[in-house]
């Protein structure tokens, strides 16, 4: 897994246009209603989940429902390489 900020230095993520108070300095989508609907018109190769897997806050690649806390989503298609994002003690750097 790549460290948390190296998703930021890579992608650009877009802000969210529906809701001004959007965590992560504005670019987290809800997992619901009209985020949800715009999150899911997106190209899947641009999609990105944060997730909390075993205690952990992590981006991962794709559309994910399983421990899905809201989705990112990047002007660039993602790399062949980068498919998961976190660190074990981070608060990941956003608020």
């Amino acid at each position: 897994m790549k460290p948390w900020n190296d998703f930021f230095d890579t992608y650009t993520v877009i802000p969210n246009h529906l809701d001004d108070n959007a965590s992560l300095d504005g670019a987290m989508f809800e997992t619901y209603g009209p985020e949800l609907e715009f999150v899911k018109a997106q190209d899947p190769n641009k999609i990105w989940t944060q997730i909390e897997a075993e205690g952990n806050v992590v981006i991962a690649q794709g559309f994910h429902f399983v421990n899905c806390l809201g989705y990112l989503i990047t002007v660039e298609d993602v790399k062949d390489d980068d498919f998961e994002f976190g660190d074990d003690d981070t608060d990941c750097g956003r608020k």
